[in-house]
This record gives C-alpha cells, structure tokens and sequence, in this order.
C-alpha cells in the first residue's frame, strides 16, 4: 500500500473522525444530478458491481428502521412454536445479540462455518432451527448504527434491497459463480458443479465473456499484489493489505488462466494496480473516471483487509467503499450515468430470519408451476442433497442518482439479478447478453433490480443525513479473533421505530383456505395474481412434516392439502415476499361445516377484500393496525368484507377468530398499487 493511502486509511480509523468527514462521500453523490435523457434504464451508461464478504441482512441491518428486521411483526416460527429468533442452543435458546466489545465495528469478530453442508443442515429441509448447532453461537452476532454508522448512512441516503438472497447455500466461489455466471456448472460439465471455495477449476462460459462478444465495454478492479497466478493462489495474498483476496473467481476459469498476455481477458480481468510496487488501490478507476473510460459494465474488488470477511472489521470496509464512492463522484458526469451497487456474497455462518426462496425437490416439500431444472443438487459421498438456493438474506444497496432518498425496495433478488440488470440493460440491442445458464426457476423468482430505480422522476427532493458518532480503533494493529462473550441475560434487539418510503412491487398473492364438511382437512390453493412469480412457504407447527414450498408463475394457482391430527387440530403458518402471510389454525368440528376464507386486491381502490363462509360459526374480526373489531354472524351466505388501506399505506392484517376460540386465522400483507407506498408501519412497533 502507498504510503499515502494508508495514512489516508489510518487517518479515517483514527480518533476523532466527525459524521462530516465519514459521509463527504455520500454528500457528493447526493448533490450530482442524473441523467435523463431518455427517462429510463436507457440512462445507465455504467454498472459498477463490489461484491464484499460474508455478512447476513440481519447481522448488520436488523435494527435498521424500515427493513423486514428484529421487529419483524410476522416473523416465523420454529416446529416448536416458539419464534424463530429462540434458535436452539443445548437445553436452552439463543437470540441475537450484541457482543459487549468495544468498538464493535472495528473488531475483529471470527468467521463462523458457511460450507455447503453446515448452511443446509442449518437450514434442516426449510425448519430453520439449527443455526447454534452448525454455525456456533457466534451465528446470533449483530451490528446496530453506532457500530456502523457508513452503511446505515449510506441506506439512509440511497436505496436498501431487504429481500436480496445470496444464490447459494454455501461459501464464497459458488455465489461468486452466480455473479459472473448465472450459476456454478449445476448441469455438471466444464468440471461443475462447484460448491465449495478450493483450488477447483472450472470451464464453462462466464458473463464477461459474452460481453466481450457483444462489444459491451467490462473490467475488472483489482490490485495483482505479489501476481495474479496459481502459485499465488490468484490474488489471495499473504499481505493482506494487497491483492485481490481471490475473490475474483474468473481467475478460476480455464479461458482465464490460458489467455495470452495483451488478449481481452488478460487485459480484463487478469490484471490492476501494483501497490505492493506504487500507486493506490484505486488509482486504475481513478483515472477511467477522469478520462471518462469507466467501462459501461465494472466489478470491483478489495484486498482481504478491506472486504469485510471476517475477522477484518466492517468499517475497514466502511473506508474502501467510501474511496469508491469518492473516485466515481469526481467526475460528475460519470455519477450522473452510473449506477454502483454493494452486496455480499455470502451470510458467512450468521443468522437471518427470513426463510429463503428454495424449490422443491418432490412433491413431499411441496410443487413448482416453474421448471426447477438444474436447481436441486442430488448429493454425493461429500455434500448433502438439496436445493442449490436461494441461501440466506445478504445486504444489497444500490447507490445512484436514481435510487436516492432512503428507500427500501423488497423484491426477491440474488447475485443473477445482477446479470439480469445488465441484460436489461444492453441486451435490447445486443440479444447474446441474455444468459441461459441463468435457470428458468431462478428467472422467474428472482428480479431483475430494476424496481430499486426511479428513471422518471430522479431528481427530488432528499431527507437530511442522520448523525452519526465519531469512533475510533482501539489501535492500528491486525488482531486475533475478539473475544465474545455470551450474554447472562437475553432480550431482543430493538429495531429503530419508523417507516420508510418503499417502492412498487410485482406482487399480488392470495390463499383460499377451506375447511371440508368432514373437518378432516384443510385444503389450500396458492393463487398469484401479480406480475412476478412467487414462493409461499408452508410450515405445519401442529404436525411433524418439513416445511413445504410452493413456486407458483403470474397468473397460476397450486392446491394442496393438510391432514388434522388424531383431535382435529391444525396450525398452518403460510410466508410470502414482503410480509406476506396467512395463519390457519383451530381444531375442526363436523358441526362445524365447510368454513373458508378468499381474498382479492383492488388496486384502483387500495382495498383488500375478503370473502368468508361461516355456516355455523360466528366471527370476530380484529384489525391490528387499527384496532377495529368488525362481528360476522353465522350466515349461510357469503360474507364479503373490504378492509380499506389507505390509512395504512397499503398494509393490511387481520385477526378472525371463532367465538369458541376453536378458530384463529389471520390474513395479513400488502396491496400494490403500482405506485410508491411506505414499508409496513408494524415493524419496529414491539419485537418479538
């Protein structure tokens, strides 16, 4: 590192560093306008892409305000019943918590385990309930705003993804492949699949590469440190404060490692700065910004120090991100054309609570309306059979002149809907960029982020900056894994109260639930009405049967059906994206009747409507955002019910429950009206 640059780096760790210096950075790209030539996508002229290092959603944003975080109000349950935050640990449970270390953002907390084989059986078939046993208890760590106020200033500021999935159930190299890829050789050949970060070589066709084809500007930003080579395990080197961390996995690819000197994937990807030697990490995107070279498509990477892997500190990260988001507002009419944007690749081994979109591998976890092709990995002698992904939440801001003003955007994303925004992008005048090797399950889950922008109206008016606090090292040194000590006494994490503003998403979900005259079952038919398809995820708390998974396209509908126990008893929790839920639970009586319970949207008028059948048992219905009790009588007919929005944002949940406490459904979600609304005003209200 030039010594500049490092007393550059020491200087923001430092005693002493004021929320103006921490956020000069973010000030700058507030204050660029965007361009607006053509008011669409068509305005992006640079995709700049830093993929950093293992690091969960909930592990640095679940006290975020706003996002689906620690005060999620319709969080999971586990088998037992209990809430998914009481993660099992011996005899007892285990909750998030903050360890009691100081300056917390710059310590060095330890990696826990994030294998193929750990993350799946933390995942346990879909019970989520078995993350202190694979990943320790250092799983349960989380971050607040004081111990990293850069990154919860940069989401105040732009525009947080609080439902982007890394692609994998596993480590660094088979997320990285998604990245550059569209996935990690799931069909086998070129040496795939890869599912474990080694020394493994790979050789099917990567993303760059049909960019180049199409004549679509791409690099890659790195540093070679002691040599971009296999002895040198391609760019991890021993100085940590060099290279490239080997976390560009193109270097893993046969076409890469061959090709000559002066030839486009040499030039591309193969080279950097040589800071070991002169000059600054960022002295390459530096001077393509000032030239106006920046490639129309750019990944970025950071030596190991800097890319928050554990046990490096966040805010060592905190400072690379603000040196690129520096570089790139230097030259205003770069900014005013690029979109930048920072996720994870992996959760390493820590916890998040939202259930992950996975298909199903028969018919026992549950049906796909997609082809689930390439998405189920059949197992072998070293690796566990189950579905590829998606895996855990990771964090995922997207920082541009389009996407400012704190938002949050909650559709389902993974590392190929960074493929997919490219595609978008270019792949109108240049069709070779579609990806195949992207799988039409994935393709229809997963977005393509373009919904996190707002091309037409970008320019408005933006919400002051947050204060942060000054915060400082302990000292300068690299230091062995912080010790963590458990807490005596647990209590939930208390997420920041308040909502932010959220933008449009596809969806528009329904469950029909009927309970039959014999009252021996309850049977469900999964209904998509929206844009986008979706996964509704199924947990049985009264049986002992997994979870269940049911992928259904815009337009399609699944039925399914559950068997009471030996007394009639049924307790179904049912999840959908962005809040979306519907519980089913009571004990089935023949005199009873057939009960059922439909509901639609109506998206001119913000209202969800409900239509019941209650023969023989009379109702109260209680509305959780307003507090109002409506009674439904016993009625042979119909009964049809508008519960308005507008007083909500949208936002609806509703508690109905029999008069002889033998029946508690709720119904609960959002009405998408193709316009701006805000996240659901309950989260963050009261934790769990």
């Amino acid at each position: 590192m030039k010594r500049s640059d490092r007393r550059s780096f020491l200087k923001f760790l430092g005693a002493g560093v004021t929320a103006t210096a921490l956020h000069e950075s973010i000030r700058s790209a507030l204050a660029l306008p965007a361009n607006t030539r053509t008011r669409s996508i068509r305005d992006v002229e640079h995709i700049v892409i830093l993929m950093q290092e293992n690091r969960s959603f909930d592990h640095y944003y679940g006290t975020l305000s706003g996002v689906r975080g620690f005060g999620d109000p319709r969080a999971m349950r586990l088998p037992n019943g209990r809430p998914v935050w009481e993660q099992p640990h011996g005899k007892g449970v285990l909750l998030p918590f903050r360890p009691a270390v100081d300056n917390l953002g710059l310590s060095f907390i330890g990696d826990t385990p994030h294998d193929w084989n750990s993350t799946h059986r933390a995942w346990n078939h879909g019970r989520w309930d078995d993350w202190v046993a694979h990943k320790t208890p250092s799983t349960m760590i989380h971050f607040n705003r004081a111990d990293i106020p850069f990154h919860y200033a940069l989401a105040d500021a732009f525009t947080i993804c609080d439902s982007y999935h890394c692609s994998v159930m596993g480590p660094t190299y088979p997320n990285r492949n998604y990245m550059f890829t569209g996935w990690t050789g799931n069909d086998g050949r070129g040496y795939g699949p890869q599912l474990d970060t080694n020394d493994m070589i790979c050789d099917w066709p990567t993303y760059p590469e049909r960019l180049e084809a199409a004549g679509v500007s791409w690099k890659v930003y790195q540093d070679v440190g002691s040599g971009l080579t296999a002895r040198n395990n391609w760019g991890d080197d021993q100085n940590h404060y060099i290279g490239n961390s080997a976390n560009n996995t193109l270097l893993r690819f046969v076409r890469y490692q061959n090709a000559k000197a002066r030839s486009p994937l040499a030039r591309k990807a193969r080279s950097g700065t040589n800071i070991a030697v002169s000059g600054t990490l960022f002295d390459d995107l530096r001077r393509d910004v000032a030239n106006a070279t920046l490639p129309q498509v750019s990944w970025l990477m950071c030596p190991n120090a800097y890319d928050e892997h554990p046990n490096w500190p966040a805010n060592y990260g905190a400072w690379f991100i603000s040196r690129i988001i520096e570089t790139l507002t230097s030259n205003p009419d770069i900014w005013g054309r690029t979109a930048l944007f920072i996720t994870y690749d992996e959760n390493d081994g820590f916890f998040d609570h939202i259930m992950p979109p996975v298909p199903p591998a028969d018919p026992t976890q549950g049906q796909s309306s997609i082809s689930t092709q390439h998405e189920i990995f059949p197992g072998s002698a070293t690796h566990d059979a189950g579905p590829y992904g998606l895996g855990p939440r990771v964090p995922m801001l997207v920082i541009s002149p389009w996407s400012r003003g704190g938002w949050v955007n909650s559709e389902v994303f993974d590392h190929t809907s960074l493929i997919r925004f490219i595609e978008r992008r270019f792949a109108e005048d240049h069709p070779g960029l579609v990806e195949p090797q992207i799988t039409p399950w994935r393709r229809a889950i997963c977005g393509d982020l373009t919904s996190a922008f707002d091309f037409a109206n970008p320019n408005t008016a933006l919400p002051p900056l947050p204060a942060t606090t000054a915060y400082a090292p302990r000292d300068r040194n690299v230091h062995p894994n912080s010790i963590v000590t458990l807490p005596t006494h647990q209590t939930m994490p208390v997420q920041e109260p308040g909502v932010r503003r959220a933008r449009p998403l596809p969806y528009d979900l329904h469950v029909t639930a009927r309970i039959n005259h014999d009252g021996k079952d309850l049977q469900v038919t999964f209904i998509n009405s929206g844009k986008a398809a979706a996964i509704f995820h199924v947990r049985d708390i009264a049986g002992d049967a997994p979870p269940r998974s049911y992928g259904v396209a815009p337009g399609g509908m699944l039925s399914d059906r559950w068997i009471t126990d030996a007394h009639g008893r049924y307790d179904l929790d049912i999840h959908g994206p962005n809040g979306f839920f519907r519980g089913f639970a009571g004990q089935m009586h023949r005199k009873h009747g057939e009960i059922s319970v439909s509901s639609e949207n109506n998206p001119a008028a913000g209202k969800c409507i409900l239509t019941l059948h209650v023969p023989s048992t009379h109702l109260r219905i209680e509305d959780a955002y307003t507090g109002h009790v409506t009674d439904c009588p016993a009625s042979s007919s119909p009964i049809r019910l508008d519960i308005q929005t507008g007083q909500t944002s949208g936002w609806y949940d509703l508690i109905l429950r029999g008069r002889h406490h033998d029946l508690t459904w709720r119904i609960a979600g959002h009405v998408e009206t193709g316009r701006d609304s805000t996240t659901d005003p309950a989260i963050g209200r009261h934790t769990c």
